[in-house]
């Protein structure tokens, strides 16, 4: 049985890795914690990054980002807008690359049944911190992820472009209570891999956060786009998490995305 010095120990194994160096030391814990004790221990690094793969690295595939920030500054002194430049930064991540057809109707759509809120918070934003450039502009945002690198590649993009009422910092939804209030919350495509994680964490989830309105969305297709009768499955699944809340919710459908408004 593992001990806490067992614990910490191979947590620092863990992060001196180049792929997850600079991940939120208390995520790699957890995935440490909850599975040391499953594995003999010279498989139990190798288990512990299968799953941080599983839940982070199979989704996104990680940039030099000096060279992508680089390429993005000469595009805006070259006169590109901030949209055209990070078209390719969203191509990155899976989600986000799938949102791509959809980003210029995505917000438009929520915002018109929810109002233009003036705070925004998303938990596990990912790169989706960089669609902040398809809302509205007077919104303050605040994104949360367990990627140091990728915080400070996005932020550095949000002073480029001179944005002073969007930030992104480091959490963990699993791990921190947050504290930051919002009237609208983003978890997009958040919970399937949250349940990879913890399963059945969603319904606490959603009912600890503090908001007037919550926008959940779920994948239609497999990574390789497949249906798979995907659309189907979640909405079963989040009509599961939602029948005994007294919550009034909308559903939009787009080809790559299903997305849930919760008035709570």
């Amino acid at each position: 049985m593992a001990n806490e010095k067992d614990i910490e120990e191979l947590t620092d194994k863990v992060l001196e890795s180049k792929k997850y160096c600079s991940l939120y030391r208390p995520t790699v814990k957890r995935i440490v914690s909850e599975l040391i004790n499953s594995y003999p221990k010279n498989e139990a690094e190798k288990a512990i990054k299968r799953r941080l793969h599983q839940i982070w690295g199979a989704y996104f595939t990680k940039p030099n980002y000096s060279r992508l920030f680089k390429k993005i500054r000469e595009g805006k002194e070259a006169g590109m807008d901030a949209r055209t430049a990070l078209l390719p930064v969203l191509r990155l991540q899976t989600s986000t690359n799938e949102r791509i057809p959809i980003l210029n109707r995505l917000y438009s759509q929520i915002f018109s049944i929810t109002g233009i809120p003036k705070t925004i918070l998303e938990p596990a934003c990912g790169l989706n911190a960089l669609t902040y450039f398809w809302m509205d502009s007077k919104i303050n945002y605040l994104g949360v992820d367990v990627d140091v690198e990728l915080i400070n590649f996005i932020n550095e993009v949000y002073e480029l472009f001179g944005i002073t009422k969007a930030r992104v910092k480091l959490g963990d939804i699993l791990e921190d209570k947050f504290t930051d209030k919002a009237e609208l919350v983003l978890l997009l495509k958040a919970l399937p891999l949250l349940e990879h994680q913890r399963k059945n964490c969603s319904s606490a989830i959603l009912r600890e956060i503090k908001c007037r309105f919550l926008i959940v969305s779920f994948p239609t297709r497999s990574i390789s786009g497949k249906d798979k009768g995907m659309a189907e499955f979640y909405t079963n699944f989040f009509q599961n998490l939602v029948k005994e809340e007294n919550w009034q919710t909308e559903k939009l459908f787009f080809d790559s995305e299903l997305v849930f408004i919760v008035r709570k």
